[in-house]
């Protein structure tokens, strides 16, 4: 008998792609699924748009929230409503490769340990243009399939941030629902799903299919998106990292504490830029100090590390010089 699946999607005034988004996850070609559209109040039409779809399938029901949860909250509300053995939570402007629910469920089917199953994928524009590919390590290339424990995890953000897609995140219900719970908003902050990702593979790992099975979009009107553009304080990746960190403690190895302060640089330069962009709040380039050894020695590592090395540069030597 194939997993039973519920898709969960959480909605935030998504008028303008939501339409688009469940066609994709609709037309899925695995058999044994179903979609809980999870309104978090939106003051658009995106619940009217969901409702005329739902007209058309008995595959796809919706759930409005009294009041809006906030996006973790209604994350974790995904994980309150599923009844079925795999919860998927799906994004609701994104879009969904056809095969990939299907993918995912054979990596649970051929591997009990797994936990949670993601993907690689491509971004698209507003108007869904396609724009590129998203970040794959190398090291991940050549697999069809990457397994990480927690401490493959935590080697492969220390080297590249988050790289795991947070749209096509994919577990088992049971364990979400008996040991992760809820996405902790307030230890982690927009960096909750993380932390989700590391409490996941602590208990077992997690796989990434490094096919490209779904389109990331990147909007003007992408919450994630503008608070990129505009954020000049510290990453909240850093708060799962500094609690990573502390948790592995005398095994963590030199290489990667000096890919954290990689991450650092990279991050102070992305701030920088926002701050002369907007001139609000405090200039970052005061208050921190530019750790340029990380930078240069980091430079030859991978086309990660030399992409946002060369423009970390680039930016600290502009405000330095005052371009």
């Amino acid at each position: 008998m194939p997993l039973n699946v519920t898709i969960c999607v959480p909605c935030f005034n998504n008028q303008a792609t939501l339409a688009t988004t469940l066609k994709s996850i609709l037309n899925q070609d695995y058999e044994s699924f179903d979609v809980v559209l999870i309104d978090n109040h939106s003051t658009d039409s995106s619940l009217a748009i969901a409702t005329d779809i739902a007209k058309s399938t008995n595959r796809l029901r919706i759930i409005q929230n009294e009041k809006n949860l906030g996006l973790e909250g209604n994350l974790t509300r995904c994980i309150e409503v599923s009844e079925s053995e795999i919860t998927a939570i799906w994004h609701s402007d994104d879009l969904y490769a056809p095969e990939l629910l299907r993918n995912q469920m054979n990596v649970f089917e051929q591997d009990s340990n797994i936990t949670a199953v993601f993907a690689h994928g491509s971004e698209i524009d507003g108007e869904g243009n396609e724009l590129h590919s998203r970040y794959l390590p190398t090291e991940w290339s050549k697999e069809q399939i990457v397994k990480l424990d927690s401490k493959d995890l935590l080697r492969f953000t220390l080297r590249y941030g988050n790289i795991i897609n947070c749209p096509t995140f994919t577990a088992r219900s049971s364990i979400l629902k008996k040991q992760i719970r809820s996405f902790n908003y307030g230890e982690f902050k927009s960096s909750a799903d993380l932390d989700v990702w590391f409490r996941l593979a602590e208990i077992g790992p997690i796989a990434v299919l490094t096919k490209s099975l779904f389109k990331y979009r990147i909007s003007e009107a992408s919450f994630s998106v503008r608070e990129i553009k505009k954020r000049t304080t510290r990453h909240d990746l850093f708060l799962v990292l500094q609690h990573q960190i502390k948790k592995a403690g005398p095994l963590i190895l030199e290489t990667d504490l000096k890919n954290y302060s990689f991450l650092e640089m990279k991050d102070l330069a992305v701030r920088s830029w926002n701050w002369r962009n907007s001139k609000s709040g405090n200039d970052p380039l005061i208050t921190e100090k530019i750790n340029w050894s990380s930078l240069f020695g980091s430079l030859a590592k991978s086309r990660f590390h030399f992409k946002f090395g060369v423009a970390a540069i680039l930016i600290f030597l502009s405000r330095r010089l005052k371009i």
